[in-house]
């Protein structure tokens, strides 16, 4: 659906061409829209009048032999290594291109 133009009547066929993709977003919105207010619905009134029960007793496995190490998966810094690894992986490059483009004269933009 165009967003960024510079007529915001969009008339004529160019408007018209689009009136059937929005009729269907607003109805994806209505319907969105209705269903999150089902749930806050349910959610409140589910905390308000809903049936007070005692919560289940939580039962743990308990282990056939004892366990004297921990494993290599049970190692928080490992997980940490390797989150901070992807995290080089995932946006390094993308960083390093944005950082890297030539700025071509123009003030940055100070809003105080």
């Amino acid at each position: 659906m165009p967003r960024r133009v510079y007529s915001g009547t969009l008339t004529g066929e160019y408007g018209a061409s689009w009136q059937s993709l929005t009729m269907v977003a607003a109805l994806g919105a209505v319907l969105l829209f209705l269903s999150a207010l089902a749930f806050v619905t349910v959610v409140t009134a589910t905390w308000i009048a809903g049936r007070r029960i005692e919560p289940p007793a939580f039962e743990f496995a308990v282990p056939l032999q004892p366990v004297t190490m921990m494993g290599v998966w049970d190692r928080f810094g490992l997980w940490t290594a390797v989150a901070l690894m992807l995290l080089v992986v995932a946006y390094g490059y993308p960083l390093y291109t944005l950082l890297a483009h030539t700025r071509y004269g123009s003030p940055p933009f100070q809003p105080f």
